[in-house]
């Protein structure tokens, strides 16, 4: 009974000595940094804002060296500079979405100024025939986004279809 209990008891101080040894070892390691949690501020209002002209996105069709036209805003209280807009065209059939990009840039927009900017894209269909899988031609989305280098951000998404017509 005595070989027991010593094991017993050797094996309850070695479980202590090792618990001892990790619990040191653990309060050796460094800490990550303190990271600061508080919000950043929103920024009061976009100054940028994006509209595509309606009449235009209704006369658009399924073909090549289509004029799509956006109009550009600035309606902070600072001018914006280089201002990017990105187009991009693309199906609905998410199996063949067939994307085109497209970029214009502004050098400048002052503050409560507007512009219009012409983008020339392609609306035809893709090279391959999908009228075997598709009786109907897949319509065409429209995303345009517009960005300034000073934040501001903007996008507007039209609906083409594969005829005359859209809707936005």
């Amino acid at each position: 009974m005595r070989g027991a209990l010593g094991w017993v008891i050797a094996a309850v101080l070695t479980f202590l000595a090792v618990s001892l040894a990790f619990l040191s070892l653990a309060s050796l390691a460094t800490s990550p940094p303190e990271v600061s949690l508080t919000p950043r501020p929103a920024l009061q209002g976009q100054p940028l804002e994006l509209s595509l002209d309606e009449a235009a996105i209704s006369e658009l069709e399924a073909a090549p060296e289509q004029t799509l036209t956006a109009i550009v805003q600035n309606t902070g209280e600072e001018p914006l500079t280089e201002v990017s807009i990105v187009a991009e065209v693309f199906s609905e059939n998410t199996a063949a979405p067939d994307p085109r990009f497209y970029r214009e840039e502004l050098d400048l927009l002052l503050p409560g100024s507007e512009q219009e900017v012409s983008i020339e894209v392609d609306l035809s269909p893709p090279a391959e025939d999908a009228s075997a899988f598709y009786p109907q031609a897949p319509r065409k989305i429209v995303e345009v986004r517009a960005s300034a280098e000073e934040g501001g951000s903007s996008t507007v998404t039209a609906v083409v279809s594969s005829g005359n017509g859209a809707s936005s």
